[in-house]
């Protein structure tokens, strides 16, 4: 057998062979010698790095978790409630854990069979780690940073008498309702509660109870404000 450029020389002169005998080969030569380009048969031979269809599979559950994070819209009914964000996040995680096993299969394959590199193989890590250094550097907002405006409402539902706000958004936050449930106590219930009702309450003179037989519990975030939650 000899090579020639590209190509290797198969067979022996003088035992010309069928076209239908050797698959994948043309013939070359009066003699019916046989050739074949070896560097397209070891192309097709390489094991295929993580590709576009990964890098689509890594971005869209990404962007779920981001909505998720951010509170974005779409939703059902114009906001991520909790029940959105575990129909959504769950199915999201699944699939970004499965596309993870799948890259690290193939580029593993590339790298360490092979002995190759591809820029494929750095694509969805670098979406995940974009994605990780957006939610770190800029968090969704805290209650402590909205205090002052929900501070600024509760004083004005405690100071109109029948005051009740419902569906509104104060500096991020989603809120279901806003209502006066003594003479000096507002609870502000989050609308993003799932399985349970929580939200905040403006007490300045006392430790809030709740206004229902469901169980009731809150936490003191300091000053006039509780966290609550409501259970059945």
């Amino acid at each position: 057998m000899a090579r020639t450029g590209g190509y290797r020389i198969i067979g022996r002169a003088g035992r010309p062979r069928t076209a239908g005998s050797c698959p994948g080969v043309e013939p070359a030569g009066r003699y019916g010698d046989w050739v074949t380009r070896a560097d397209d048969v070891e192309r097709d031979q390489r094991n295929k790095p993580p590709g576009p269809i990964v890098l689509a599979m890594t971005v869209l559950p990404i962007a779920v978790l981001l909505c998720i994070q951010y509170d974005w819209q779409p939703a059902r009914y114009g906001n991520l409630t909790g029940a959105d964000a575990f129909l959504y996040g769950v199915p999201a995680l699944l699939v970004l854990a499965l596309t993870g096993l799948i890259w690290a299969i193939r580029s593993l394959y590339v790298v360490g069979e092979d002995r190759r590199w591809s820029w494929w193989i750095v694509a969805a890590p670098s979406v995940v780690v974009a994605a990780v250094a957006v939610g770190m550097t800029w968090p969704p907002p805290t209650f402590d940073e909205a205090r002052p405006e929900f501070e600024r409402i509760a004083r004005q539902v405690l100071a109109e008498p029948d005051t009740r706000l419902a569906d509104i958004e104060i500096d991020g936050f989603e809120i279901s309702y806003v209502r006066k449930i003594a003479a000096d106590e507002v609870q502000f219930t989050d609308a993003d509660g799932f399985g349970a009702s929580s939200g905040w309450v403006y007490a300045p003179n006392r430790t809030p109870n709740g206004s229902d037989s469901r169980e009731f519990s809150s936490t003191h975030l300091g000053g006039p404000w509780y966290e609550f939650t409501y259970t059945w």
